[in-house]
């Protein structure tokens, strides 16, 4: 049995690891033109933007998802793993991890803002905070709260139920006002361009694992047609340049992915 899943639906099983890698080498590639001209003002920035790929999915590795998973659920659930992704990369960042990658603190919440919210930070913030039993714990973290990171009210304050029909969204501006901002004006425009390179690519390469365009919430498959027609595509030629994608050796993409960024 295949585990981590980044998709199941029927019986598609794609690997979380050949999707991490697909959406690494469709932001290097695919993306190559604005992130030249981000690189030109932060030399790190193949570096983020081949982490923030890498690292965008890692909460669909859950516990409760991976008990639909085996239950044989036609399509298994990974809600809030966009939060528990973004939890992962905070432990990361208390551990000072960037430091052992060659980058500064700043460079690392640009990753967590762009994992964040690279399917527009959609999940009610309620449902993620009161699912700490099934998620957080299975992936390690049950000393961590989202309410504690995103320094907003816990369950036990009687102001937590104040926030309950707050979105995601909401909570998001609220870590771009207390924390992106303060990175000055460069960080801010990265943090915004990141999530949106990895929100398209992650959907490009969900795109090319199943064949077809689907409109969700996150990515409206229109703008994913326009997108590939800005880059001189439309949607039979890219899937016909890239499908050699579902095929290849993930160690392959690995050392491409490696060798462009660091």
């Amino acid at each position: 049995m295949v585990w981590p899943i980044a998709y199941a639906e029927g019986n598609r099983v794609e690997p979380l690891e050949d999707h991490l890698l697909r959406t690494a080498f469709i932001t290097l590639r695919v993306f190559e033109r604005e992130l030249e001209y981000l690189q030109k003002e932060r030399s790190t920035v193949l570096k983020i933007a081949t982490l923030s790929a890498l690292f965008h999915d890692l909460g669909k590795a859950n516990e409760r998802s991976y008990e639909r998973y085996v239950k044989g659920d036609d399509k298994v659930s990974f809600k809030c793993h966009e939060v528990l992704s973004f939890l992962i990369l905070k432990e990361m960042e208390y551990n000072k991890v960037y430091k052992e990658l060659g980058l500064e603190r700043n460079d690392w919440m640009v990753i967590e803002y762009s994992v964040l919210n690279h399917h527009h930070a959609m999940r009610m913030v309620s449902e993620c905070l009161l699912d700490e039993r099934s998620i957080y714990k299975a992936i390690g973290l049950e000393r961590m709260k989202l309410w504690k990171v995103l320094r907003i009210e816990s369950p036990e304050s009687k102001d937590y139920w104040s926030i309950g029909g707050y979105s995601a969204r909401d909570v998001l501006q609220n870590f771009v006002n207390r924390d992106v901002y303060q990175m000055g004006p460069y960080y801010l425009k990265l943090s915004y361009v990141m999530s949106g390179l990895i929100s398209l690519a992650d959907s490009l390469a969900a795109f090319l694992y199943r064949g077809e365009l689907r409109d969700t919430p996150q990515t409206p498959s229109k703008y994913i047609r326009l997108s590939l027609r800005e880059r001189g595509y439309d949607v039979d030629e890219f899937l016909s340049k890239y499908s050699w994608l579902n095929n290849v050796n993930p160690q392959e993409l690995y050392r491409y992915v490696l060798s462009a960024s660091f």
